[in-house]
């Protein structure tokens, strides 16, 4: 297990002092010990969040490149990196109940791509353009490495069960949900586009 390390680009707003990032939970948290905002631990991205300077990773296309990978608008950028294995809760919740892009940030057609498990769960619930779906799919780590099998499939918002409900009946939610597809289990026949073979699902790419 990786130990919590400074992040010299993240300070606490209180202190100033750099914040320690646990990398496992994506969680960071302030150790000065003078500090008042000491212990109060947050997700990367609201830390993120919180700062006046300019958006490092707006929406739009075509996509930044950081560390030679294009960055989705849904991964957190932060002390001048990229962290692929870490969303942004406030873009993933936005891009479920805007019908947006997870990958540009961009309002979605009325078909859109989701990237799903054998069992129909949605791989980092949110849709994708098409030509989204190509950069996602033939960029990110975790949608080439070997091991578990994915699918790329078109569908429309009428498919989409979000926390266990149908998506036209999901209302202003706090946070990000899981998402899965209605309907039996996928077969090939219901997919409209290659089958590739991936890593055991994570929730972010890299």
């Amino acid at each position: 297990m990786t130990a919590p390390r400074a992040l010299d680009g993240l300070p606490c707003l209180e202190c100033a002092r750099p914040l320690l990032f646990d990398e496992a939970n994506g969680w960071v948290v302030c150790a000065t010990a003078q500090c008042v905002a000491m212990g109060m631990e947050m997700p990367l991205w609201r830390a993120a969040r919180r700062r006046d300077a300019a958006d490092p990773n707006p929406a739009g296309w075509p996509r930044p490149l950081l560390g030679g990978l294009p960055v989705p608008w849904i991964t957190v950028v932060a002390a001048g990196r990229a962290w692929f294995r870490h969303l942004h809760g406030d873009r993933l919740r936005d891009c479920q109940t805007g019908w947006l892009c997870q990958v540009c940030g961009e309002l979605l057609p009325e078909l859109a791509w989701v990237v799903v498990t054998e069992e129909g769960h949605v791989v980092t619930p949110a849709g994708m353009h098409q030509r989204c779906r190509v950069l996602a799919t033939s960029r990110c780590p975790h949608l080439q490495a070997a091991g578990r099998r994915l699918r790329d499939v078109e569908v429309t918002r009428e498919r989409i069960i979000s926390g266990g409900r149908p998506w036209a009946q999901v209302r202003s939610p706090v946070s990000w949900q899981d998402w899965t597809l209605l309907g039996d289990k996928l077969t090939l026949s219901t997919v409209n586009a290659h089958m590739v073979i991936h890593s055991p699902a994570a929730r972010g790419c890299g």
